[in-house]
C-alpha cells in the first residue's frame, strides 16, 4: 500500500523574514494520523528556515519520502528528501 499526505506549510525566510509558502507531500506506506500532520504544520509555522533544513526535519520526523515545492519571492524550487 502506497500512500500520498498533501499540505501546506508557511515558514518564514531566514534571509529577509518574508513568508514562505510550501506544498508538501509525504509519500509513506504507513498510516499517519492527521492531528499528528497538522500538530507539525504548526510548530513549523512561526520558525524560520531554508526550504531545504525543512523538508529534511520532515523526513527524519515521518520517516519517508518528502517532496517540498516552495515559492520564495516568485521562484519555485523542488526539493526532495
Amino acid at each position: 500500500m502506497q500512500i500520498e499526505y498533501n499540505f501546506r506549510i508557511d515558514c518564514g525566510c531566514p534571509v529577509d523574514y518574508l513568508p514562505d509558502f510550501y506544498e508538501v507531500t509525504l509519500f509513506t506506506t504507513k498510516t499517519i494520523p492527521a492531528e499528528k500532520i497538522l500538530e507539525i504544520v504548526k510548530s513549523f509555522s512561526s520558525d524560520y528556515m531554508f526550504q531545504e533544513d525543512l523538508t529534511q526535519k520532515l523526513q527524519r520526523l515521518f520517516n519517508c519520502k518528502v517532496i517540498s515545492l516552495g515559492t520564495h519571492s516568485g521562484i519555485v524550487t523542488k526539493v526532495t528528501a
